[in-house]
């Protein structure tokens, strides 16, 4: 959390000033070495609840060398550390920053060598062009040194600005500026404020040795200090992955979820700011999170880190060569990469992340064999054995109950998976293997196979996907566990690149899959989801891990268009039943992109041959599309809710989805008005339904302003009174919003529910919508319809009987089952839920599906002996 900035050069005749200002003289002169005494430390813990605390604190020397010629080094010696996990003070009101930490020792001499490394660096224009590190180096130690640099550096205004700000006649800075600079975790906006530290505070440094007396006797003391704003990034280096659900706040600081803040403080002495020398460096940065999502106690990380100058001399210390050096573009944290790979720049890391074999494991990355890490002294034979180990325990565990929560289950889960994740696909499949043929008990091992392969999904790394793959195909699932597992996909994955998402269309398209119709609807569904997720979502930046890995896809992939799309409408056209078509209609929506927009359009419409059922289906799979289309949509959508003629069930389901798209107060004004002209009685109080619901919740009700629900309500309340009541306690159609907020524990929910029933369609709704804080999310979307009338022709007697057996008929008659046209729309009956966002599951039967049991039952009624028989 260590505050970092970029090195920047105005011109060759002013040269980078540690405090920020221009001299004759500056600090940093050709030839000369600045020996600083580095203390630094980080802890984390809960505060509020106690002064336990887990950290690292480290000491040691750093050297810092100018070389002239925009040429500097730096290197670290004595470098000693210690990590703890206990209580530091009684004192719970004591602050992170004056605990003392426990007594540090030297680094082991495998660390000690690669921290001594020098490196080396230049700058022009205060921007550092270019960093040589040694090629034996870990990554980790080079991101140390990285951030020692950005720590050292005060990055100089822009010369435009310099000039701009600066006092006619006057070579020094201006008192504040900004700069865009970088630094481990990114490119941010820094600002610089340069100030005299009053009299009355210069003994308050002198006892916190921050400055010395001698050196400083009769000068003044100067501050410049530099805070880093988070909010303002161009780029940023963390490995983030953000899901279920989105959070209502920019990228940065997230209200009172999470505060990250960072400020560095130069103390220097002098008679002037143009000859002021520096004193000490002084940085501390905290990062405030609230873990549970709620109003709770947070868990605090701190870092202070002190600089403080020991010795400035002429003559140079001499310093290790950097054994075959390699060059690093700038400050931007390093990842490890495969087999040893060293990235020339942060974007050629990108490139190298994304073009990973979707088959390879990280172990190779995360623990080369050079580096002296704890990873690099496993191999995946170790991590096998220690995976059905802890299978085994979770399984024996759960076959207990008693003092369940003790055994702590769910974490022994979450540590099976992580190891999973370091394990590539051949791995993967080893371990399947070792699973099926562990120890003598058959029920173990069933329960141990079920527990790895959903172990496998829920890891979501490009080897588990691949391995599921691999197990679908080769028969090793049941088709339940399939739908599942595949239904999951997008819920999971990681790192959604071109080659991964190809490997999940070959899946779709195997034979096991397309041999079950249920298996191959729910496919069908995830694989649009993850597209959409990976290519076309807004939030698709902040819910996977793109700026570590770069983008992952976008829009404009040739393969959406030429590949995706083409056959997810193939599938539409030969889809040998309603529920297949359903399937792919929902799928094209899920995807979201411009070109399934426009091929979902016929449908939204009802033109050509376009059934009832498979026009309402359009209308609600659009979840997800280009904002660009917004307009567009509305008009369709519109004219479908104020058009008479059009069926009451497909005017429901257009009114239902406009409601997502938040449409203008005139709209609203013209649906209540539209009430005292509308012949439709039921579609009339769902109508009145929807305005009165929303315009009786509160705002203090409301769990966040920047919600579809608030704006919506907010354009009921005005227009309400402009509809036509009616009572709607008891109707065939309804629409209900509701919504409350627990202000103490900042936690609250939104509800919809709706149904509609009609001669052609029964259709039930509920969407469940949770706001923890600034996260909000959908545990559970639902919807369960029943449409068309071929379902009760099965019920009716032989066209060629004169006469029906009168018990039949009385049965007949009480279920409200009437004969219909054969040319009605098929019967249909299905389920469709959408569970933490991404989950959806679909599944539903079809006139050919129960035509066989119905025939049994109708054989049993006309001839009750037969069931004995």
């Amino acid at each position: 959390a260590s505050s970092t900035l970029e090195l920047k050069m105005r011109t060759s005749s002013i040269l980078i000033l540690l405090i920020g200002a221009v001299a004759c003289e500056p600090f940093f002169q050709s030839g000369t070495e600045h020996e600083f005494l580095y203390k630094g430390k980080m802890l984390t813990g809960i505060p509020e609840l106690d002064t336990q605390f887990s950290g690292l604190t480290m000491e040691g020397k750093v050297i810092f060398q100018s070389l002239g010629s925009q040429k500097y080094r730096l290197a670290i010696r004595d470098v000693k550390y210690n990590k703890f996990n206990e209580k530091l003070s009684e004192d719970r009101t004591e602050n992170w920053r004056q605990l003392r930490t426990p007594e540090t020792s030297s680094v082991p001499s495998e660390y000690k060598t690669i921290l001594e490394y020098p490196i080396e660096f230049s700058m022009q224009d205060g921007e550092i062009r270019d960093i040589k590190v040694s090629q034996e180096e870990p990554e980790w130690a080079t991101n140390l040194k990285k951030s020692l640099v950005s720590l050292i550096k005060v990055q100089l205004p822009s010369q435009h600005d310099l000039k701009t700000n600066t006092v006619r006649g006057s070579n020094s800075l201006p008192q504040i500026w900004e700069v865009m600079e970088q630094g481990v975790d990114g490119k941010c906006e820094n600002t610089y404020q340069v100030t005299e530290v009053p009299q009355a505070n210069i003994q308050e440094l002198i006892e916190a040795e921050l400055v010395d007396r001698q050196r400083c006797q009769g000068k003044k003391i100067y501050q410049v200090m530099k805070t880093r704003d988070v909010n303002k990034c161009t780029e940023r280096t963390s490995y983030q992955v953000n899901q279920p659900g989105e959070y209502l706040c920019p990228t940065g600081n997230c209200a009172n979820m999470w505060q990250r803040t960072s400020m560095t403080r130069y103390y220097g002495c002098g008679s002037s700011q143009q000859n002021m020398e520096l004193e000490v460096i002084v940085n501390e940065a905290e990062l405030q999170q609230n873990l549970r999502a709620y109003k709770t106690e947070n868990v605090v990380t701190g870092v202070q880190q002190v600089l403080k100058v020991q010795e400035i001399r002429s003559s140079l210390t001499t310093l290790p060569q950097i054994q075959n050096p390699r060059s690093v573009e700038g400050l931007f944290y390093e990842y490890p990469l495969p087999n040893g790979e060293k990235p020339e720049s942060y974007r050629d890391q990108q490139k190298k992340l994304r073009e990973m074999s979707v088959t390879s494991d990280f172990l190779s990355a995360l623990g080369n064999k050079d580096e002296h890490s704890v990873l690099s002294k496993l191999s995946p034979t170790t991590l096998q054995q220690r995976i059905v180990e802890r299978l085994e325990k979770v399984v024996e565990d759960l076959k207990e109950v008693e003092e369940f929560g003790k055994k702590q289950v769910s974490a022994n889960v979450m540590a099976v998976t992580k190891m999973v994740t370091l394990l590539g696909t051949e791995d993967m499949k080893t371990l399947y293997e070792k699973v099926k043929s562990h120890g003598s008990d058959e029920q173990l091992r069933e329960q141990m196979r079920q527990m790895l392969v959903e172990i496998a999904v829920i890891s979501g790394t490009s080897p588990a996907v691949v391995f599921t793959r691999h197990l679908i195909e080769s028969g090793e699932m049941s088709p339940l566990r399939v739908v599942s597992s595949i239904a999951t996909l997008p819920h999971y994955v990681r790192t959604p690149t071109m080659k991964l998402i190809d490997e999940v269309f070959e899946l779709i398209k195997s034979p096991v899959v397309q041999k079950d119709e249920q298996v191959k609807i729910n496919a069908m569904l995830a694989f649009g989801t993850l597209v959409n997720r990976a290519c076309i979502a807004k939030n698709r930046n902040d819910r996977f891990p793109v700026y570590v890995y770069g983008e992952f896809c976008n829009s404009q992939k040739s393969e959406i268009t030429t590949k995706y799309i083409p056959y997810l409408v193939s599938q539409l056209q030969s889809a040998r039943n309603q529920g297949e078509k359903a399937g792919a209609i929902l799928a094209l929506g899920n995807l979201g992109h411009e070109s399934a927009l426009q091929i979902l359009m016929p449908y939204i419409e009802g033109k050509d041959q376009v059934t009832p059922f498979e026009q309402r289906m359009a209308i609600y799979s659009l979840h997800n599309f280009d904002e660009k289309y917004r307009h567009e949509v509305i008009e369709i959508y519109s004219s479908l809710v104020f058009n008479p003629s059009e069926e009451r069930d497909t005017r429901i389901a257009a009114l239902s989805m406009l409601l997502n798209l938040e449409p203008h107060t005139v709209f609203f004004q013209k649906l209540a008005t539209s009430t005292w002209f509308e012949k439709d009685t039921e579609f009339h109080k769902f109508v009145y339904a929807t305005l009165k619901s929303l315009s009786e919740i509160e705002e203090t009700q409301q769990p966040n302003a920047h919600t579809s629900l608030y704006r919506n309500s907010h354009k009921a309340k005005q227009v309400i009174k402009m509809a036509k009541p009616l009572p709607i306690a008891f109707s065939s159609a309804m629409n209900y919003f509701g919504a409350e907020w627990l202000k103490y524990l900042e936690v609250g929910y939104h509800t919809h529910y709706a149904h509609s029933i009609s001669q052609r369609m029964q259709h039930f709704y509920g969407k469940l919508e949770y706001f923890l804080q600034q996260l909000k999310f959908t545990p559970i979307e639902f919807c369960t319809y029943v449409t068309g009338h071929e379902f009760p022709q099965l019920f009716k007697g032989d066209s060629k009987d004169k006469q029906s057996h009168p018990e039949w008929e009385q049965i007949v008659s009480k279920l409200t089952l009437k004969s219909q046209d054969k040319e009605e729309t098929p019967f249909h009956a299905g389920v469709w839920a959408r569970l933490f966002d991404d989950v959806q599951i679909m599944t539903g039967v079809g006139s050919e599906h129960v035509q066989p049991l119905v025939q049994k039952v109708k054989n049993a009624l006309e001839d009750p002996k037969s069931i004995k028989n």
